[in-house]
């Protein structure tokens, strides 16, 4: 039997409210949508407020509701069969973590982090952390940026690493004291005219800039660094990279260093 059949149902309504920025802001709430991210979501140790499932799918003590109801909700042609209504943690340079961890992993010599400088892309913040995770970042940092990380874009495209990687925003002008509370070094990424990337002093603990397609990284962001690289490209390709192809490019290099 489904619990809930109509998509006027007011809980229905509550739930497609949480697609906008504002009412995530303000309920501290947001949105997960597929069974295999509600399940790495719980996994981490996320605390979910309610799940819904559609008619007939199981999950442990969720809310059964029509097809009609989910669409609503999901707001997707293609709903999916699950969706959860989660609490957001804090993000803060003081506060950040993720549920599955009390604290930030311990600082290694070799560690790094990826900062992500004014990307606005909801789907290539989201990319960055799920390459990030599966490379072995010790964190993201959102810097300067209007990107919602609990947005249903950015949980979507983080497969899950948004539930298992430290993830903090913050303001640009606090980035050096971030880097030298973890003995590391500032490292922004630049189309052309930094050192060769192959070439670079990366083997340290480091965190590497990634700035947005159109601006790349603002001139005073790029002063505070200890070293600039470029991604060495054909010289008859194209004239730039998508972010997340940067980074995920960078991130592969510091991990080849690491093995």
């Amino acid at each position: 039997m489904v619990d809930i059949s109509s998509p006027n149902n007011p809980i229905v309504k509550d739930v497609v409210r949480l697609r906008t920025h504002r009412r995530r802001h303000d309920e501290g709430r947001f949105l997960i949508e597929g069974a295999r991210l509600i399940e790495k979501a719980a996994a981490a140790g996320v605390d979910l407020a309610a799940v819904f499932v559609v008619e007939r799918e199981a999950y442990p003590g969720s809310v059964s509701v029509s097809r009609t109801a989910m669409t609503k909700m999901s707001g997707r042609r293609n709903p999916p069969d699950a969706l959860a209504v989660a609490n957001c943690w804090p993000l803060s340079p003081d506060e950040s973590t993720t549920p599955a961890m009390a604290s930030e992993p311990a600082t290694t010599t070799d560690a790094w982090w990826v900062a992500l400088v004014g990307i606005e892309k909801p789907g290539n913040v989201g990319a960055i952390m799920r390459s990030s995770a599966a490379l072995g970042a010790s964190g993201v940092l959102i810097v300067d940026s209007g990107v919602d990380v609990f947005s249903s874009n950015v949980v979507r495209n983080s497969a899950g690493a948004l539930f298992s990687l430290p993830i903090v925003e913050i303001e640009s002008d606090l980035l050096h004291d971030f880097a030298a509370a973890r003995s590391a070094r500032l490292v922004g990424t630049v189309p052309e005219g930094g050192t060769n990337l192959w070439h670079a002093n990366l083997d340290d603990a480091v965190i590497v800039l990634i700035g947005s397609e159109a601006n790349g990284l603002p001139r005073e962001v790029l002063e505070t660094c200890d070293e600039l690289v470029t991604v060495p490209m054909h010289p008859t390709s194209v004239d730039s990279l998508n972010a997340s192809v940067s980074a995920g490019i960078v991130m592969a290099e510091l991990l080849r260093r690491r093995l």
